[in-house]
């Protein structure tokens, strides 16, 4: 059996390392918000998004947000996720 800390990959979800950075951006967001008083609707405005998008995405839905779209809402803190791909030839 393979431990591993990645709570989505232990539970055989597709995407896993996906979810997890995104889950760890949903933290970040959650306590830059809280450490800078912005509403959620600021925040909203701020990154050009529904502000029932950044309550959907505060409350988990970690599947309905591309990494594009949480970056927007990470902008306005000044973060971004960066995803890196490369070629692995046989």
């Amino acid at each position: 059996m393979i431990k591993t800390t990645n709570p989505f990959l232990a539970a055989g979800l597709p995407d896993a390392d996906s979810l997890l950075i995104k889950q760890e951006a949903v933290e970040y967001l959650r306590q830059r918000l809280t450490e800078s008083e912005m509403s959620q609707a600021e925040l909203a405005r701020r990154a050009e998004l529904e502000p029932s998008h950044i309550s959907e995405m505060l409350a988990g839905k970690l599947t309905r947000f591309s990494i594009e779209r949480m970056n927007r809402a990470l902008a306005v803190f000044g973060a971004t996720i960066e995803v890196a791909y490369r070629l692995k030839a046989a």
